[in-house]
């Protein structure tokens, strides 16, 4: 152990000499001693970790020294070997192969590894045996009159005088689409660069990857001297990037097709290499060339943020106001980067602050948005217009608005922001604070006295969108303010109230009581706020935490003094056992009043009957098998007492008797009990006679008058006619009288098919005169929107409610398309006139 210790320090103290010896000419190279140290703490130490510092350290000094560079590297992937780390190993082996072709015999001993997966093929010798070869190996080059290695360029320079000896044609030949030119100014090779050019190389080849030219490589590299050497040389300063940029493994930095006509001097100003430009621009590049998406120099710098580059353009003539193929300005692309110091540089050379892109968008737009109040302020105070309107009809306070930027949107409105304004949505900025739930900017913009009913696009006004958000904070902010606490939604006629309940919101509640809401406001259905309440603590299919839910809030209203029976005082339902379905509803209005066959022969069309709901999922028992001998009108009286009338119309609707059809009144409930049968008999329908009955008694006739011409039309209900019971109908000659089955107005307006182009549907008349009294009353409707929906869609879409009382909440009607409230149900005798429309 003592010998070879000995020998080791032996081995060690002529190395020492030898690297000694030859850094004699430098005694300051770190290389010999760090691979000396890496040396001793590799096999003296076994300190593998400080050994691969070691060699690490001598490899950074590659320039400086190759032979121990090379030396080091190998060393190190020893040491990785000998840790077992045979990738790490075999990556430092492969760069002795490629890159040290000058150090044959560490080549091929790192060749004898990569070849053998990182094990070794050849003898290592011993550490003693390896030491003195490391000695006896020749000096570095250059320092003891061997040849010296050639550097990179050299053997660049060496490559191609042995490509182009016989073939001189090929110094332009590409490689993955590069040129060596195009390489060399990429890499920043100026040999190499100087070498080609004097031999006659291509000086605007175009990289078929990139498309750029060697002076476009160099300048967005920042390499001022290559930018120098290829002016020099004649560059064309002003061509543009082409092609189809995209990336290679070649290209640090991948090329975006945003760059597709770029000059050099667009690279040096989006890079902010002043310098560059400044060379560039003394040999006559154009400070206002455009890209393909029209951005000139100065739009990069602006974007980028780069002031000195900025500077230097605009000194040099760059167009402030340039726009590109976006319509966008410097100053539009510097207030979008938020950089107050290109948006003063750019305001004090007299930049319009009020160039809108095509998009209509100013640069006070872009500020506006989160972008810094020191950039609105500089806007401001050059005269930006502050009321300026995009397309879609946003203002600058809409911008601030809707990225949250309370502080842009107080200055705003205190600069003169004109509050109400709206888009083409019939957006406001209050409208869209509340749907963003701002509710600090929604306090900021009361400041301003802002309209509180403005409709958005949704049809909700900002308190509604609150209540549809179930922000009760905002909610309170609006009602403070004074937003209406009952106005109905637009679509069906909902009151707040009911929207409340429907989101189960105690809270929300109690703030609309504060605040006075009408707890007794009814929707288009006839709905309150306690009816659907009721409906759903009493449904099956609701979850039993929102059944519990809905009970609370019951009582909530009852105790706040709601109406339990006002709902039921704006309907005329059919029922069996608990299932209740709305027939008839009141409307706002009140025109129409109901018989009791009328009922019957509308809840008795096929499709209504087919159509029934259902019960807890059972087969829909609709009023299958009905029982005429024991029909029971559940009717509500005045002070909430409830009456019951006992009928039997088995006769009269067997017979034809129209005398026993009774007037109802509003909240009237018709229970029409099934008939026992058979479980295995199916029902067919309702029985011919009844059905003949029911068709004489409520058949009618009404008369259209359209630019003078009357045409008469008969109504029936839609129940299917049986032959054998025709004698029953009353007889009349043939004629050429249109047959409805309907007796809704809009429905019979349209399929009468008497309407004109000239028609006028907002001022339809109805004639009628009372049998009794004999009195003419006129009523007029606006149909406009009903008859122009069936005639474009082909159809109307089933009238919604946005709540039903019913148990399952299912639409009113679902088999009348033109059913409506406060439509007009016909009588005998009505008198229709259509006016034209008024030049």
């Amino acid at each position: 152990m003592n010998e070879i210790m000995k020998r080791v320090r032996w081995s060690l103290m002529v190395l020492g000499i030898a690297l000694f010896a030859m850094t004699g000419l430098a005694a300051t190279n770190d290389v010999s001693g760090m691979l000396q140290k890496g040396l001793f703490e590799e096999e003296a130490n076994r300190n593998l970790d400080a050994a691969i510092q070691a060699y690490q350290g001598a490899i950074a000094q590659t320039d400086k020294d190759r032979k121990f560079a090379a030396t080091a590297i190998f060393r190190l992937g020893e040491c990785y070997r000998k840790q077992g780390k045979t990738n790490e190993a075999t990556v430092q082996y492969e760069r002795i192969v490629k890159e040290f072709a000058d150090q044959p015999e560490l080549v091929k001993l790192s060749q004898g590894y990569v070849e053998n997966g990182g094990k070794s093929s050849v003898t290592n010798g011993t550490f003693v045996d390896r030491l003195q070869a490391t000695v006896k190996s020749p000096p570095p080059a250059g320092v003891l009159g061997f040849r010296p290695a050639l550097s990179v360029e050299d053997q660049k320079i060496e490559q191609i005088q042995n490509m182009i000896k016989d073939s001189p044609d090929l110094i332009n030949t590409p490689v993955n689409g590069a040129a060596p030119l195009n390489q060399a100014a990429d890499e920043g090779q100026l040999k190499v660069v100087k070498f080609l050019l004097d031999n006659g190389a291509n000086i605007e080849a175009i990289d078929t990857q990139t498309g750029r030219t060697p002076l476009i490589e160099a300048s967005q590299r920042g390499n001022k001297s290559m930018v120098a050497l290829l002016l020099e040389h004649g560059a064309n300063v002003n061509a543009m990037q082409r092609g189809s940029a995209r990336l290679t493994s070649r290209a640090t930095s991948a090329p975006s097709t945003d760059e597709l006509g770029y000059t050099s001097l667009h690279h040096a100003a989006m890079n902010g290499f002043r310098a560059i430009a400044e060379e560039l621009i003394a040999h006559k590049a154009d400070v206002n060339a455009r890209s393909q998406n029209g951005k000139s120099p100065l739009h990069l710098a602006a974007e980028k943020g780069f002031k000195s580059v900025a500077e230097l353009l605009l000194a040099k003539g760059a167009e402030v106001n340039a726009v590109d193929s976006a319509g966008n300005t410097p100053l539009y692309a510097a207030a979008l980067a938020a950089n107050r110091a290109i948006v003063e540089l750019l305001l004090a050379n007299h930049a319009d602050a009020n160039i809108r892109n095509v998009e209509g968008y100013a640069p006070l737009h872009v500020a506006a948005s989160d972008r810094g109040l020191e950039i609105v302020k500089l806007l401001l105070e050059k005269n930006a217009d502050i009321k300026a309107k995009t397309r879609n009809g946003y203002t600058p306070l809409m911008a601030a608005v809707s990225t949250g930027s309370k502080q842009a949107v107080d200055l705003l409105l205190a600069t003169g922001a004109e509050v109400n304004a709206q888009t083409d949505q019939n957006q406001t900025a209050l409208n869209l604070a509340v749907a963003n739930r701002s509710a600090d900017i929604v306090a900021s913009i009361f400041k301003s006295k802002p309209q509180l009913e403005v409709l958005n696009n949704q049809g909700y006004t900002p308190l509604q969108s609150a209540l549809v958000n179930n922000d009760v904070k905002i909610a309170g902010l609006l009602l403070d303010a004074g937003a209406n606490v009952n106005a109905p939604f637009k679509q069906g006629g909902a009151s707040p109230m009911q929207i409340a309940v429907q989101q189960r919101n105690q809270q929300m509640i109690t703030l609309l009581l504060e605040h006075k809401a009408d707890i007794n406001q009814q929707d288009n259905g006839g709905t309150t706020a306690i009816s659907m309440a009721k409906s759903y603590a009493n449904r099956s299919d609701v979850a039993a935490i929102d059944r519990e839910k809905m009970s609370e809030i019951v009582e909530q209203l009852r105790k706040a003094g709601a109406n339990e029976n006002l709902r039921r005082l704006s309907v005329i339902g059919i029922s069996r056992e608990d299932l209740i379905k709305d027939i008839f509803l009141k409307g706002t209005n009140a025109y129409n009043n109901y018989t009791l066959f009328e009922l019957i022969a509308r809840s008795y069309t096929p499709d209504a009957w087919a159509n029934h709901w259902t019960a807890k999922g059972e087969e829909p028992p609709g009023l299958r098998f009905p029982d005429f001998t024991k029909i029971t009108i559940s009717r509500l009286e005045e002070d909430g007492r409830t009456n019951s009338l006992k009928l039997n119309l088995e006769a009269a609707l067997t017979n034809g008797d129209c005398s026993k059809d009774i007037l109802l009144k509003w909240g009237d409930i018709v229970e029409i009990p099934e008939l026992d049968h058979s479980v295995t008999e199916q029902w067919s329908g309702l029985p011919g006679k009844i059905t003949a009955t029911l068709i004489k008694c409520l058949e009618r006739n009404v008369t259209i008058i359209v630019k003078g011409k009357s045409t008469k039309v008969i109504l029936a209900p839609g129940l299917p006619t049986v032959a054998e019971f025709q004698a029953q109908f009353v007889s009349r000659p043939a004629s050429p009288d249109i047959r409805i089955s309907s007796f809704w107005l809009p429905k019979v307006l349209f399929e009468a098919n008497v309407l004109l182009a000239s028609s006028d549907l907002t001022r339809v008349k109805v004639k009628r005169t009372d049998p009794g009294t004999k009195k003419t009353e006129e009523m007029v409707f606006d149909l406009k929107a009903d008859i122009q929906k069936r005639t474009q869609q082909g159809k109307l879409p089933t009238r919604q409610f946005v709540f039903a009382y019913v148990k399952l909440n299912r639409p009113i009607d679902e088999t009348e398309p033109f059913m409506s409230a406060n439509s007009l149900w016909l009588r005998d005798g009505d008198v229709i006139e259509i006016p034209e429309k008024q030049p």
